[in-house]
């Protein structure tokens, strides 16, 4: 398969003096930086990291919906209990608008470098690039597109020992099931998959 390549950049990033309420937990650090990549507006993200100087590694959760809420439904707390550093993604708004105007300014493709550069700079700035410990990332629902994405197109695996998904990922071939055809028709067929549907 022929992979993207992560160009993406970000902004040195900077400590918040509080983290949302919201967070799994009061000792998490938060720091703030802007995630910059080709066809796609910049876009802020917040981290919040916890577990400090992990033994055992380094686990990047990614939300569902467009991202914008930290993820935890119960995983943050044994995750520190197993010795791991975690950090909760929350972007400023949906990960995968590129927040451009007109039918070509909208690319999820393109949106989704954002994540694969936030991977990238969490390995380098929050794991330290330490290839003796495991660095894994983890999606839930729309989430789980943040990791899919990154993996299967920015070549995010370089980078990751880990990846798991859950409820997802969410999208599918997009591009066959909203690209308009010639007269505003679809140009993919519906497709039956269950037989007595």
């Amino acid at each position: 398969m022929h992979y993207l390549h992560i160009t993406g950049s970000w902004t040195p990033r900077q400590q918040q003096q509080n983290c949302p309420g919201n967070v799994a937990h009061p000792s998490m650090v938060c720091y703030r930086t802007t995630i910059s990549v080709a066809g796609a507006a910049d876009m802020g993200v917040e981290y919040a990291v916890g577990g400090g100087a992990s033994k055992q590694g380094t686990i990047i959760l990614f939300g569902g919906g467009g991202g914008t809420g930290p993820f935890d439904k119960g995983f943050v707390t044994p995750l520190f209990q197993q010795n791991n550093r975690i950090v909760q993604v929350m972007w400023d708004s949906a990960w995968e608008d590129t927040n451009l105007p007109g039918p070509g300014g909208k690319s999820i493709l393109a949106a989704a470098e954002r994540p694969a550069t936030l991977i990238e700079h969490i390995f380098q700035e929050v794991h330290n690039s330490d290839r003796s410990k495991r660095f894994g990332i983890f999606g839930h629902s729309g989430g789980s597109g943040q990791v899919a994405y990154a993996l299967a197109h920015y070549n995010a695996g370089d980078l990751v020992d880990c990846a798991m998904m859950s409820a997802g990922p969410v999208f599918g071939r997009i591009d066959r099931g909203c690209h308009p055809g010639q007269n505003g028709q679809n140009q993919a067929a519906p497709k039956r998959v269950c037989p007595n549907n």
